[in-house]
């Protein structure tokens, strides 16, 4: 196992990266410091420290200060330094420190992965083969229960609340709360409606799992949320001016998911794979077409209605209104009326009524 100390004091950069990195290897170990003093303590540990990824500006000792240090105590382990500053000087020292990597901010993650993955001597994100599980195989043994899960993803992710619905909308699990919301009465509907889409949407990838997830980023508040089988995942998040917490906990849940498909099923829930959602209905074929037609009557009819349609309501004399509703009306009459029946008028011309000796 190889552990990676990130320093940074923006927390939710530091997570975000954190995440990043796990998605080269799950057995990486790696922590979320805020201090260049507390990296050197860490230095001690076991097993050695691999990577320190460290910003230039902290609080207490600089970045440059700890890449000094870190040399003299543990000198087999590499180095990146990121930095927002744009001082040409930075680079200079960079340089002359003969730090291992050096990146500005903001960061393309793709290159910070990349450069990640050749410290570590991982293989590149590209050259790793995908990873599918073939139908029918059975999801990863869960490594914690749902209430662990979820106390996890809400500490991780600095959310006020994260919850686990049913296919109803109804909370089976959470951790947290947010005090004015009732999501079973308000949310739950237009909650539920957006991951059905998800589920359905993702199909046009192909994955046995959905690896889907929704970010709605809201003035006061965001919510992600994420469907794992009948269920759907959802984490609410107070105020997020930068963006950095969407995009943790977008990462965050699209990992959780095959986790938290392992705990429902080991559960015994109602779980069930994508293969196993109802497919969408087909669009008409050419011949399905020529039958609706017709039994429409043909294309006359068709072509006499879209006219009528195309006609605006304000081009049409009232009197032609009146007119097509009576018209209507004594069709749907004489089509209500059945022709093998006699009325009692003509029955009792015909013999088959008695006469009524009393008019009154």
């Amino acid at each position: 196992m190889k552990r990676i100390l990130i320093v940074e004091d923006a927390l939710d950069l530091g997570r975000m990266l954190r995440l990043a990195l796990e998605t080269l290897d799950r057995t990486l170990s790696v922590r979320v410091i805020q201090s260049a003093e507390e990296a050197l303590l860490e230095l001690s540990g076991t097993p050695p420290v691999s990577l320190i990824i460290s910003d230039i500006r902290l609080p207490g000792m600089s970045g440059f200060d700890l890449l000094k240090k870190v040399r003299l105590r543990s000198p087999e382990t590499r180095i990146m330094l990121i930095t927002g500053l744009s001082d040409e000087n930075v680079i200079r020292q960079a340089a002359e420190a003969k730090v291992d990597r050096f990146m500005r901010k903001p960061i393309e993650m793709s290159e910070f992965l990349r450069t990640a993955a050749e410290l570590l001597e991982l293989p590149l994100p590209e050259e790793q083969p995908a990873k599918s599980r073939s139908e029918g195989e059975p999801l990863p043994q869960p490594r914690e229960d749902l209430p662990g899960l979820l106390t996890r993803l809400r500490r991780e992710l600095g959310a006020a609340q994260v919850l686990l619905c049913d296919d109803r909308g109804r909370v089976v699990a959470q951790a947290g709360e947010v005090a004015d919301v009732d999501f079973e009465q308000h949310w739950a509907a237009p909650v539920m409606a957006a991951l059905g889409a998800a589920v359905r949407a993702s199909r046009l990838v192909r994955t046995d799992l959905p690896q889907a997830a929704l970010a709605l980023r809201g003035l006061e508040r965001s919510l992600i949320l994420a469907p794992v089988g009948s269920y759907g995942l959802v984490a609410v998040q107070q105020g997020d001016s930068s963006g950095l917490r969407t995009a943790l906990a977008f990462e965050a849940l699209l990992q959780a998911q095959t986790d938290l498909a392992a705990i429902l099923q080991a559960m015994g829930a109602d779980f069930y794979p994508l293969a196993e959602i109802p497919p969408a209905a087909p669009p008409l074929q050419p011949a399905a077409m020529a039958q609706v037609e017709e039994v429409l009557g043909g294309e006359e009819p068709l072509a006499e209605l879209e006219a009528q349609l195309q006609r605006t309501a304000a081009s049409l004399d009232p009197s032609e209104v009146e007119s097509f509703w009576e018209s209507a009306a004594g069709q749907q009459i004489a089509e209500a009326v059945n022709p093998d029946a006699l009325s009692y008028e003509q029955a009792r011309q015909l013999g088959l009524a008695p006469e009524d000796d009393n008019p009154e």
